[in-house]
């Protein structure tokens, strides 16, 4: 990635000027983290 990070903001929904504004959790990981699982 051209940022330096894992992902491009782009392609997982975020803008740079949102993203540590709101709560993002990968679809893959979030039905865990609504059962209340830890380490998500």
């Amino acid at each position: 990635c051209e940022g330096g990070e894992w992902f491009h903001y782009a392609c997982v929904g975020l803008s740079s000027e949102t993203r540590f504004k709101v709560k993002w959790y990968d679809p893959t990981c979030k039905p865990l983290y609504i059962k209340g699982q830890e380490n998500v």
